[in-house]
């Protein structure tokens, strides 16, 4: 059963309960007068049936209601690296999809998670199932995502994004030993031959990704990348176009019945924060299943599919 606890803001002061409970929650009008008049809402501890009550900031609105037409739970949720009043930084496992493409879409995603934890992410402008989310990351790659709580926080955020002035660092198995360090920059659009999958192609976005490589192992190496941009599959389609593909990656790289998802991991995000200034710096511990693969990549052949640049 879906649950909302929220301290009213700025942005909720004055407004009528009803309308307010619409609004946090995602269902129409109609039903939360009824919740509100079915003695479902609580204002700082007490029922409130009046539901053109207007509220005022500070109070604490609650409220549990059934809502089969949510999104399902996801089996593994994210964990929060970080929280304050304005900026959230979480760890996306893998296989969670950032956010749903469309209101049919039953998937779990990072979006109705953060949704559901922070409500008042639903009050943001945006398409409602993005609603937070400054950028996204594959549903097969886990690792550090920045999320926004403020109008004003987010609108910082997604400049930065742009300007590149956001540290995204991410790690990844490939095949073959990659030099040790390289620069790639090649421009990403859709592939003319499959649209469902990115290439590299004249006249696509430009697109910029760093590589260093910490070590090789006998047919593998575990590389450090710096993303400078944030195209749709950008590490796996340059990675690919340098003759070193990502281990697991189904799509663009090395399929191994050992591993079930890319390996792929952003382990560390870092930003100026977009009010109060200072640098936050977060890290998202590589999952279990990628350290042992790593573990054993390191002395083992573990593809047997050796590239060279």
């Amino acid at each position: 059963m879906p649950t909302l606890r929220v301290e009213v803001g700025e942005s909720l002061g004055g407004e009528r309960l009803d309308r307010a409970v619409a609004l946090l929650t995602g269902i129409d009008r109609a039903r939360a007068q009824a919740l509100v008049a079915g003695g479902d809402v609580r204002l700082d501890g007490l029922v409130e049936r009046r539901r053109a009550r207007r509220l005022r900031p500070g109070e604490v609105l609650e409220l549990a209601w059934n809502d089969p037409s949510q999104p399902r739970t996801p089996q593994a949720e994210p964990t929060v690296l970080f929280e304050d009043e304005d900026v959230i930084v979480v760890a996306k496992p893998a296989g969670l999809v950032t956010h749903r493409v469309h209101e049919r879409d039953e998937r779990p995603s990072v979006a109705d998670w953060a949704q559901a934890r922070w409500p008042e992410l639903r009050l943001l402008d945006g398409e409602p199932l993005r609603r937070g989310l400054v950028h996204r990351l594959d549903v097969g790659t886990s690792g550090a995502m920045v999320l926004a709580r403020t109008s004003r926080a987010l609108e910082v955020l997604r400049v930065a994004v742009r300007a590149h002035e956001v540290e995204r660092r991410y790690l990844a198995l490939v095949a073959g030993a990659p030099p040790q360090r390289a620069r790639i920059e090649a421009p990403i659009g859709r592939d003319l031959r499959d649209p469902a999958r990115m290439a590299i192609v004249e006249g696509g976005r430009a697109a910029a990704t760093e590589l260093e490589t910490r070590w090789v192992g006998p047919d593998t190496a575990l590389v450090e990348l710096v993303l400078e941009t944030g195209r749709t599959h950008q590490i796996r389609v340059h990675l690919a176009a340098i003759g070193h593909p990502v281990v697991g990656d189904r799509r663009y790289g090395v399929a191994t019945p050992d591993l079930a998802r890319p390996f792929l991991h952003a382990w560390r995000v870092a930003f100026e924060h977009p009010t109060r200034g200072g640098r936050v710096v977060c890290e998202a511990p590589v999952p279990a299943e990628l350290e042992a693969f790593a573990r054993r990549a390191a002395t083992s052949p573990v593809c047997g599919a050796g590239a060279s640049a």
